[in-house]
């Protein structure tokens, strides 16, 4: 984190509003903390809330994962492979919840807008994003939160107007950073 680099980190799925629950390493300071939210962008039941703050929440529930899924053998559990014979290729991997399929979804939106606002730099316009300070402030200005769920943090993301006005963007990074 001190080397400048951007860490992103499940918040956890301890579910409660208990003071201390969200997990380690999003309790680290300069750490993105992620949270999960449902196919409605209301926070999931298990997400971490307390303790520290959920900077942005992405899609954490029925989420397609690359866990291999439990396959009955001969009586026994073994994991499916794609060379088990008669498998289809959407047989392999099973759905998931938690705030770890989450994070990646967040973590990849952060390596979009690092690498937009690159693409922005001239001798006239550094780069902006250069910590993880920034990021969480930029996150802040672009997560929308309308039903006020803590387990949400901030809210999702909106990229939007990034999207259709990147002067705006540039404009949010001025004001930030």
């Amino acid at each position: 984190i001190s080397l400048g680099k951007i860490v992103v980190c499940a918040a956890g799925n301890a579910g409660s509003f208990d003071q201390f629950n969200i997990r380690f390493p999003a309790t680290i300071p300069g750490v993105i903390r992620v949270g999960s939210v449902n196919a409605h962008g209301r926070a999931s039941a298990f997400t971490s809330i307390g303790g520290a703050h959920v900077d942005a929440a992405g899609p954490g529930e029925n989420i397609l994962s690359t866990w291999l899924a439990p396959v009955a053998q001969h009586g026994e559990q073994t994991w499916s492979a794609p060379f088990v014979a008669g498998m289809q290729p959407n047989d392999w991997y099973q759905f998931s919840n938690g705030t770890s399929m989450a994070a990646p979804f967040i973590a990849g939106v952060i390596a979009w807008l690092l690498a937009y606002d690159r693409s922005l730099e001239t001798a006239e316009r550094p780069r902006r994003l250069r910590n993880a300070h920034c990021v969480k402030d930029l996150l802040g200005r672009l997560c929308f939160n309308p039903s006020g769920d803590l387990g949400a943090g901030r809210g999702t993301l909106n990229l939007k107007n990034i999207l259709e006005l990147p002067a705006q963007f540039d404009y949010l990074l001025n004001q930030i950073c």
